[in-house]
């Protein structure tokens, strides 16, 4: 994640950069994985909001980096809730895979949402 968001602020912040085919491949592998888990963390948008952001260090976890970042590309105010949230537990609960049920489809209307439409 921190690689991933370290080329989007860069992509964000210096004209002209571009990543790798290298990169692109390990991002969307690491997102093939990721869609693939069917792992849930529990988090609360709530207590995220009210947490001060964290700032990039060595010292820092990764999960705390990522969230420092993701400050940084000024996402929207829910993720970077829930990236503060989870990076600051020690261990995030999970629900796991044997009590996880995808739904087959998905209404077009939960698809459409702040992430595509932000004028709205």
């Amino acid at each position: 994640l921190n690689a991933l968001f370290a080329g989007a602020l860069l992509a964000q912040r210096v004209p002209g950069w571009r990543p790798t085919e290298a990169m692109a491949r390990t991002w969307a592998s690491v997102a093939v994985a990721c869609a693939s888990d069917l792992r849930a963390m529990h988090f609360s948008i709530e207590a995220g909001l009210k947490m001060t952001p964290f700032t990039v260090s060595e010292g820092h976890s990764a999960l705390k980096n990522a969230s420092a970042m993701l400050d940084s590309l000024c996402s929207f105010a829910g993720d970077l809730a829930i990236a503060r949230y989870l990076a600051s537990v020690a261990c995030p609960r999970t629900v796991e895979a044997a009590q996880a049920q995808r739904p087959q489809s998905m209404p077009i209307h939960h698809c459409l949402d702040m992430h595509c439409t932000t004028g709205v």
